[in-house]
């Protein structure tokens, strides 16, 4: 059982597992013995059952006991500076849950720390909550957002750990295959959508001055062959893709427009030479202009 608990883990029983630790909750494991909820027969008529979570009900009590400050101060004459003392605890825990799964990510390098990210999911294997996947993010690339949404529902599939990486494994394996294979039997149109990334400029592009970004690098290319009309208000949208040249250079300047693809032929190949530093280029399909390794890498 996957439960979300608030405040601290000293206070969890021994048998449980912290999945992840913030500033105002826990997620933890639980066996599926562990009591979870008692129902109480009242004589209101009104309320003829209470139920009581026994996790939160027992986690309470263990704060309360543990960590009620008994000498809180409260002014109640100013005039006089009296005060008067109570006992006073503000802490107290809520569970939400149970849940089927939650899925972490692991860190590549060890002790390296990583950022808010996992997804939890229903008993049904609804999606629960999501934190910090790109799954969720405008403008992020189609690629990763479907890969996401596929790992996640392969991680609800088998009965044991080893049953449920190689759904898993199967599922990356067919993304790591499109990309080795350089989409080859995907039609362009489709490959389009899959690896262009979409970032919205909130400013004038003139307002950015020398700062370097992949939206600024491709708002700069617009101009150049749609003229500066096109550019000059604030909330441009600019869909990009990233070339593999030039070669050494940072990915900020190797965003290259998607609307150049959709250019007149000579335009197309005056400003992907220029764009890629390749004077003699003569292949323009964009399976040969990718930078492969950079969407292998952000899968």
């Amino acid at each position: 059982m996957v439960f979300r608990d608030l405040f601290t883990i000293s206070c969890l029983p021994p048998r449980r597992r912290p999945l992840e630790l913030d500033t105002d909750g826990i997620w933890c494991v639980l066996p599926n013995s562990f009591p979870e909820n008692f129902v109480i027969k009242s004589t209101h008529p009104k309320k003829p059952k209470v139920t009581i979570s026994y996790p939160g009900a027992m986690l309470n009590i263990m704060v309360k006991e543990g960590f009620t400050n008994n000498q809180y101060q409260e002014l109640v004459d100013p005039a006089s500076l009296k005060y008067v003392s109570r006992s006073e605890n503000s802490i107290f825990f809520e569970v939400d849950g149970p849940y089927l799964a939650m899925i972490l990510p692991a860190s590549k390098e060890e002790g390296k720390k990583l950022k808010k990210r996992y997804a939890v999911f229903n008993e049904d294997g609804s999606l629960a909550e999501l934190k910090g996947f790109e799954v969720k993010r405008r403008g992020e690339l189609q690629l990763v957002k479907i890969f996401q949404s596929s790992v996640f529902e392969a991680f609800l599939k088998g009965t044991s750990l080893e049953e449920v990486y190689a759904s898993v494994a199967k599922v990356a394996d067919y993304w790591l295959d499109v990309l080795y294979s350089k989409a080859a039997n995907m039609p362009d149109s489709e490959l389009f959508e899959l690896i262009s990334e979409n970032r919205s400029m909130s400013r004038k592009l003139e307002d950015y001055g020398q700062q370097k970004s992949t939206s600024i690098s491709t708002a700069k290319r617009l101009a150049e062959f749609l003229g500066d009309q096109m550019v000059k208000d604030a909330g441009l949208s600019c869909r990009f893709i990233i070339s593999k040249k030039p070669e050494g250079s940072p990915v900020t300047e190797r965003a290259i427009p998607l609307a150049i693809f959709q250019a007149e032929l000579s335009v197309r190949k005056h400003y992907l030479r220029k764009w890629l530093k390749s004077p003699s280029m003569q292949d323009f399909d964009i399976r040969t202009i990718l930078d492969w390794e950079y969407y292998i890498e952000r899968l």
